[in-house]
């Protein structure tokens, strides 16, 4: 796998060619982005993505992967911004390939959120598995769709979907909604999905342990998401994404 690259908001086309691997990086600092991945046989690609935007305005992602025989990807994004956000991403995976997406997202104050993945099988043989973490708070609106779309004739898939919100809110909303569209007999497919909200004696275990409300609020949120803001490869970018999350939850 080559070295990390740091590649701008305004990706455009991201190619690999056959038999290459890449490792990048995208900082999002803007209102959107848009990128096209397309991966030829036996080519490899992570892809990280943290969202440190600083504004107010909505920010909508759209991002596709396009994935060649025997290819792979594996994404991740971190978005725990303090504004709206309309993200999808879509995936098509030809015959032997894969795709991996790790996600890990904080709504809060009246912040409106939805991510989007879909990954359709169109060839036999693909591997996927998408993983939603989130935690609620105040207010906010979060939302987590993921879709596993194997057609009739994509024999030997495996596919997972998973959505998980912790809820600390006090009038806040939360979907998960995990979907298999099966059209194929001989696959292995499964979806969860957990939702709800922090127990209040989880929370007072840490209280009487000399923490605030906020201070175990803030534990409670970085444990939860810390497997997946740990596999951002920036050590600068995963402590500043850890204090972030500290912060916003005081």
């Amino acid at each position: 796998m080559a070295g990390l690259e740091i590649l701008e908001e305004s990706t455009g086309k991201l190619s690999l060619n056959e038999g290459e691997s890449r490792h990048a990086l995208i900082e999002i600092t803007g209102e959107t982005l848009s990128f096209d991945a397309e991966l030829k046989e036996d080519s490899s690609l992570i892809l990280e993505i943290v969202n440190s935007y600083k504004g107010n305005a909505k920010q909508t992602f759209r991002g596709k992967f396009d994935l060649s025989p025997r290819s792979s990807v594996k994404l991740v994004v971190i978005d725990f911004s303090a504004n709206d956000v309309d993200a999808k991403f879509d995936s098509v995976l030809k015959n032997g390939a894969e795709f991996n997406a790790d996600l890990a997202s904080v709504a809060a104050l009246k912040q409106e959120k939805t991510y989007d993945l879909t990954v359709l099988h169109a060839e036999p043989n693909g591997h996927s598995l998408v993983r939603m973490f989130g935690v609620l708070n105040d207010e906010a609106k979060l939302s987590f769709f993921g879709t596993s779309d194997i057609p009739n004739g994509s024999k030997k898939t495996i596919t997972r979907q998973e959505g998980h919100i912790a809820d600390f809110s006090s009038e806040g909303k939360a979907e998960v909604s995990p979907v298999l569209k099966i059209a194929e007999n001989d696959v292995k497919a499964g979806h969860a999905a957990t939702l709800g909200k922090i127990p209040d004696e989880s929370l007072f275990y840490l209280m009487s342990r000399g923490l605030s409300k906020s201070e175990a609020t803030a534990l409670m949120t970085i444990g939860f998401l810390k497997p997946i803001v740990n596999e951002i490869s920036s050590d600068s970018l995963r402590e500043s994404l850890n204090a972030f999350v500290e912060k916003r939850s005081r």
